[in-house]
């Protein structure tokens, strides 16, 4: 055997002789008896040469090679259930109050919280989009703004419908007026226009405008993105569109500010940097760039108390700084807090922002935010008392918000569901 391959050879007695060459007849296994020591037959099974010569010898130096290690592709990071980014809802809103409550102490406070408010909405809806778009191949704009409608048109119809009984019954002339045009510039989701076109809307109303800016988020950018992921377009192309408008949208509000300084607060153009920022943040999480477990925990606690020192600011809301690159930093910080709550490890700082209490004030921070102005601008500035009479609206800005829950929202969040299995139906049909 020597001067040839490798033979695997191995000795056999006669009364095994038949049954190896039932098995190995198709000529696998040439078999040659030999004499053995003992005086018995056996037999040598050898393989025959052409296993090691011609094709099958080809096909065996070919397998025997190396095999190129191919890297795993990473994971792509799915959004699930995160109760942190509700804590994070409850943190914004918490601030909003507060501002509300106390202007002369957190003057920054309720900047920090919109400022909050949208970059979580731009990142939840445009990671919700590239999820469905990544596991339907498509995005349906209809269901997008069903569901939409469903989730922010209730609660916002029934506290504007409080507000017209109460305007067109307790008030009359110019004030019932000025009443029932600022239910129309809040349920057309145009308030943030009013202010700067010289006819600012009744007090309660006021942050309607930031509602304004995120409904019109919410139907130009869907719009966008379908776009660009239709035409076989990556996240890289998308990451690229929202990068070159961000830019834009800071010179826009900087040369605004130039030619109408503040009044320019309430303008979607003034905010928009903070919705593009959270969503680069989705789709650089998307795309596997941005790993939160990377970063320590140090740092999430460092941009919370930024955030924190921000909102104590008094002139926030009428500083230059703000209007020319503070809105976009604190937006940064902002990302970074929202990032970071996507860690998995169980850390205190993840610990505190799913807390029972905070993750309630998240669940219903919409209609906190629709009803707690309303409840302390009823409040007159004259009144004896008047901070206890604050206390009393803010503990009353929770039990509606509770009912506005319980009562409507929650109700219209379930025929989301019901109106998807139908249409699943109807695709099926």
């Amino acid at each position: 055997m020597t001067g040839t391959p490798h033979l695997l050879a191995r000795l056999i007695t006669t009364d095994q002789y038949p049954t190896v060459c039932q098995i190995w007849r198709a000529g696998h296994i040439r078999i040659h008896p030999v004499s053995c020591a003992a005086g018995h037959r056996a037999a040598v099974l050898q393989p025959p040469r052409h296993l090691f010569t011609g094709r099958h010898h080809r096909q065996r130096v070919r397998s025997a090679e190396p095999t190129k290690v191919v890297n795993n592709p990473p994971v792509i990071p799915t959004l699930g259930k995160r109760p942190a980014l509700n804590g994070i809802r409850g943190i914004a809103v918490l601030l909003v109050i507060a501002r509300h409550a106390m202007p002369s102490v957190f003057g920054g406070a309720g900047m920090i919280g919109v400022g909050l408010f949208f970059v979580l909405s731009g990142f939840l809806i445009t990671t919700l989009l590239v999820e469905e778009n990544h596991g339907h191949g498509r995005i349906s704009l209809s269901n997008f703004y069903l569901r939409r409608a469903l989730r922010l048109l209730p609660a916002l119809v029934a506290m504007l419908v409080v507000v017209t009984i109460y305007g067109s019954v307790f008030t009359s002339g110019t004030e019932r007026a000025h009443i029932l045009a600022s239910v129309g510039f809040s349920v057309t989701y145009l308030a943030g226009y009013a202010a700067f076109l010289d006819y600012p809307i009744m007090d309660g109303l006021g942050p309607m405008w930031s509602l304004a800016v995120e409904e019109q988020f919410y139907l130009i950018w869907p719009l966008i993105l379908v776009m660009i992921l239709r035409g076989n377009r990556t996240i890289p192309t998308a990451l690229l569109a929202v990068s070159g408008t961000l830019v834009v949208s800071v010179a826009l509000r900087i040369s605004s500010f130039t030619i109408w300084g503040p009044e320019i607060y309430e303008l979607p153009t003034t905010w928009s940097d903070g919705l593009l920022v959270g969503c680069a943040l989705a789709l650089l999480w998307k795309a596997g760039k941005l790993n939160p477990d990377r970063f320590s925990t140090g740092t999430a606690w460092a941009c919370w108390t930024l955030l924190a020192a921000l909102s104590l600011w008094p002139a926030m809301k009428d500083s230059a700084v703000t209007y020319t690159f503070g809105l976009t930093v604190g937006f940064a910080i902002a990302g970074w807090v929202v990032l970071l709550s996507l860690q998995t490890g169980p850390t205190i700082l993840q610990k505190m922002l799913t807390i029972r209490p905070l993750i309630w004030v998240g669940n219903r921070s919409y209609a906190i935010y629709l009803w707690n102005f309303i409840l302390i601008t009823a409040i007159p500035n004259d009144a004896p008392f008047r901070q206890g009479f604050i206390v009393l609206a803010v503990l009353a800005t929770f039990v509606v918000a509770e009912m506005s829950w319980q009562l409507v929202e929650h109700p219209a969040i379930g025929l989301k569901g019901r109106f998807a299995a139908r249409k699943d139906r109807r695709n099926a049909a």
